[in-house]
């Protein structure tokens, strides 16, 4: 099977040379029916074309290795490529709105014939099969500007099937309402170009981790021999299926550190075989031989903590009987700004709960399931 890359670059390319051949179509048949549904829809092709080649020289340009400025790989230009090509839909699809008004304005009227008919037929179907299947192996291959290009060239299609009811309507009945018609899906244009360019900045600012794939990277983790729980697991997205995270694994706490060592290693390498996720570290708590007194107050900490309003995760939670120390790390939920303060706060609240005991929360904020 071909490789990502080249299966991004094969679709961009499909996309550019059908994109090509439909403006000229379109701007012939513009020209001859002096229609400026048809012409903007030329126009939007061309466009597309455009964006296509956008699409290839990202992917290329992500798939540069790491270096030293850059020591995650380049995989988020894949993500400001679909900031373009979004912020190009938009611009097309202002652009149609501005040109559709001043028609509506002037009263410019088209003539169409019968061939003209099945030849805008002709590059709707096309437009619809082309954005079907860039959208289907964008999809498939998680390529965001693939998506962009393939919703957009669906959007296209649906320009030329209503330039095409226009055309029927306007041969049968004498009715005029191309330019109504094309200020009209101007509009919806714009608003899926939008809807792109959220979604892209919504991806390069940092979405919640996947689910799925935390689960996978749990899985994995959990499998090597010596790891009794996987917790506090944080992915990172830099690109398209390049990911890096850290985890939390708990160990019985007589192994020695070169024991250890050798398990994390294997969880490593076990993750990124598996899940493709490399991991920067791997956390480790140990586990305890629990007695009946550090049982109780286990237990006791425990149901307060869970009951916390404000707390949605708790682990590592470690008493120490005879030091009369209790560890733990919570995950508070976004209303809570001040991490530090919410510590302290817990430190004192547990205090209350267990008096006696010294309590060392480590508090951070929620970045995943």
């Amino acid at each position: 099977m071909a490789s990502r890359e080249k299966q991004v670059v094969r679709t961009g390319t499909i996309n550019v040379v059908g994109n090509l051949l439909l403006a000229i179509l379109k701007f012939v048949l513009g020209a001859i029916t002096q229609s400026i549904a048809i012409t903007l829809d030329g126009v939007n092709s061309l466009t597309d074309s455009f964006t296509s080649v956008l699409t290839i020289v990202g992917t290329k340009i992500a798939q540069r290795p790491p270096d030293y400025e850059h020591p995650f790989g380049h995989g988020r230009y894949e993500y400001l490529t679909s900031v373009v090509v979004a912020s190009l839909i938009i611009a097309a699809g202002a652009s149609s709105l501005s040109s559709s008004i001043h028609a509506i304005v002037d009263g410019s009227t088209s003539t169409y014939t019968v061939m003209a008919l099945v030849l805008i037929g002709f590059a709707s179907v096309t437009k619809a099969g082309l954005g079907i299947y860039t959208r289907a192996v964008g999809k498939k291959l998680d390529s965001s500007p693939l998506v962009a290009n393939g919703t957009d060239s669906l959007m296209d299609s649906i320009v030329s099937a209503s330039t095409l009811l226009a055309a029927i309507l306007n041969m049968a009945f004498g009715i005029g309402i191309e330019s109504y018609l094309a200020a009209a899906i101007s509009v919806f244009i714009i608003k899926s170009g939008i809807q792109i360019l959220l979604e892209t900045i919504s991806k390069i600012v940092g979405e919640r981790q996947d689910p799925r794939l935390a689960n996978r990277v749990e899985k994995a983790a959990r499998s090597v021999e010596g790891v009794k729980l996987v917790s506090g697991i944080v992915i990172t997205d830099f690109g398209p299926n390049k990911y890096g995270g850290s985890l939390h694994v708990t160990v019985d706490k007589n192994m020695t550190v070169s024991e250890f060592d050798e398990i994390a290693r294997e969880v490593y390498r076990r993750v990124i075989d598996e899940c493709g996720v490399v991991l920067v570290s791997v956390g480790v708590y140990p586990a305890e031989e629990i007695s009946d007194e550090s049982r109780k107050l286990r237990a006791k900490v425990s149901r307060f903590l869970w009951s916390h309003e404000h707390i949605v995760e708790v682990r590592g939670l470690i008493v120490d009987v005879e030091r009369k120390i209790c560890r733990f790390d919570a995950v508070a939920d976004y209303s809570i700004q001040d991490l530090g303060a919410f510590g302290n706060e817990l430190n004192l609240a547990c205090q209350e709960v267990v008096p006696g005991f010294t309590f060392e929360p480590h508090v951070r904020g929620d970045v995943g399931d």
